[in-house]
């Protein structure tokens, strides 16, 4: 007689369609790559680091333990944080 439309059949054919454009949309997303901006922001991040965990007493005793006081303290802090950025 009469055909009748079974809306399950259309809710499931847009929630497919939706699915799929969705889909696209996230292959389309490019991930930037490393900046000299984001390495200088690292770097200062991790000097930053070091100068606060050395202003400690203990910290400052574990740093100069392990022979890293002052200005090489910072300088590893720099690279370590550079070196996060890039290989993260």
């Amino acid at each position: 007689m009469y055909q009748v439309e079974n809306p399950m059949d259309k809710a499931m054919g847009a929630k497919q369609q939706s699915s799929a454009t969705y889909g696209k949309m996230q292959q389309k997303i490019d991930k930037p790559g490393p900046s000299v901006g984001g390495a200088a922001m690292s770097g200062l991040s991790g000097m930053g680091t070091m100068a606060a965990i050395g202003g400690t007493k203990m910290g400052a005793a574990a740093l100069g333990a392990i022979g890293l006081g002052g200005t090489v303290g910072l300088g590893v802090g720099a690279l370590v944080g550079i070196g996060s950025y890039l290989f993260s």
